[in-house]
């Protein structure tokens, strides 16, 4: 896990934590858009990591190709 990813995860994590003590204290209605911002941030992760797993498979499949070629 890259260290994008990783404080991605985090702040999620965060603002799901911040979400659930505030609905706890006040009402879910005065709370939602910390569960909003919760939501972005869990978006963003799995956006990034499935950007930085198709760049992985990119360079694999390339570094394949170049190693098939070099045996011929």
């Amino acid at each position: 896990m890259r260290l994008t990813e990783t404080i991605l995860l985090a702040l999620s994590v965060v603002f799901l934590v911040i979400g659930l003590h505030q609905s706890w204290i006040h009402s879910f209605a005065s709370s939602y858009w910390i569960f909003m911002l919760m939501l972005v941030f869990y978006g963003l992760f799995h956006y990034v990591r499935i950007d930085n797993e198709n760049k992985h498979e990119k360079k694999s499949v390339k570094a394949v190709k170049k190693h098939k070629k070099r045996k011929k």
